[in-house]
């Protein structure tokens, strides 16, 4: 987060300079000046307004349960899909994602993302991560059960089907027979 405030600190900077060469050349009829400086100044403006835009659209549809499904799954949730409940995080060298949904176990296995390889309870306690500094949102009743099913996809340093571009990437998918509950967690960290 300092490294990101440095960086618009600079931007800043250089953004209040052009535009006060902009007004000093406008003051003193020095159009060369005025243009050469306001001309960069004006599109370092529209950019800032821009990137705003984008990063307010990008949190909104963050908190968007139907959009988080799409985005994780490539598509929109189906009829079969109820009850969908999420929490994304997504900023510069992490990424956290909480998916939670109600489904048949014909539509999770349907679901189930590229990389990931089937494991028992036993392997999941053992080869899957805790949360890493996350707190998990208040809905998230994830557990180890031996009747549950359960996908893993735990990649450090390795090239794998489905790696998102993160260092170090642990994705997960499991499902409560019993509740018809689909349970998606994926953690990325550079």
């Amino acid at each position: 987060m300092i490294i990101w405030s440095v960086l618009a600190g600079i931007y800043g900077i250089i953004f209040l300079s052009l535009f006060a060469a902009t007004l000093y050349g406008g003051k003193r009829k020095k159009k060369w000046l005025k243009w050469g400086a306001g001309i960069p100044a004006g599109l370092m403006a529209v950019a800032a307004v821009l990137a705003i835009f984008s990063i307010g659209y990008a949190i909104v549809d963050s908190m968007n349960p139907n959009s988080v499904f799409k985005n994780t799954f490539g598509e929109q949730p189906s009829d079969a899909i109820s009850d969908i409940k999420s929490d994304y995080y997504w900023f510069a060298d992490t990424g956290s994602i909480y998916l939670r949904f109600r489904t048949s176990a014909s539509e999770f296995h349907r679901l189930i993302p590229d990389g990931l390889t089937s494991r028992t309870m036993f392997a999941m306690q053992s080869d899957s991560p805790g949360e890493l500094g996350f707190q998990a949102p208040s809905w998230w009743t994830y557990t180890f059960n031996q009747n549950w099913i359960y996908f893993l996809r735990d990649d450090f340093n390795r090239r794998s089907p489905g790696k998102i571009g993160f260092y170090s990437e642990t994705e997960y998918f499991a499902y409560d027979p019993k509740e018809k509950l689909a349970y998606y967690r994926f953690l990325g960290i550079d």
